[in-house]
Order: C-alpha cells, then sequence, then structure tokens
C-alpha cells in the first residue's frame, strides 16, 4: 500500500458558488499509514482550511505470477 497527500489551493468560488474551487499544490508520496497520518496532521498547520484542502489517499496494488511456458 502507498499513501499520497494531495494538497491543494483554493483560487476562489466554484463556477455555482456553492464552495471553494482548488488547484493542485503538491502531492506527497509514503509508504506508511501512521507517517501519512503526523505528516497530514503537520500540513494542516502550514496549510490551512479553508484556503487549502488536504486530502488522504491509499492505493493498494496486488502482484501474481504469471507463468511463462
Amino acid at each position: 500500500m502507498t499513501y499520497r497527500i494531495n494538497v491543494a489551493q483554493s483560487v476562489g468560488r466554484n463556477w455555482n458558488d456553492t464552495g471553494e474551487d482548488y488547484k493542485h499544490h503538491f502531492a506527497v508520496n509514503l509508504d506508511y499509514c501512521e507517517d501519512a497520518r503526523k505528516v497530514v496532521t503537520e500540513l494542516q498547520g502550514f496549510y490551512p482550511a479553508p484556503k487549502y484542502n488536504i486530502t488522504l489517499k491509499c492505493t493498494v496494488s496486488t502482484s501474481h505470477n504469471v507463468w511463462l511456458d
């Protein structure tokens, strides 16, 4: 599993004025969930809402052997 933290910066109101519109600012990839949660907490101190939107996503991948007969 890998964890991706996305930080997006507000660029103003969205097209129908129901919330903020965000653009990608930067991302961080980590291998451990507990580390990712700590980094999110630290980033929230530097990049406060609603000016910034921070999300954490987990990517699960699988692999299997392919027989080459």
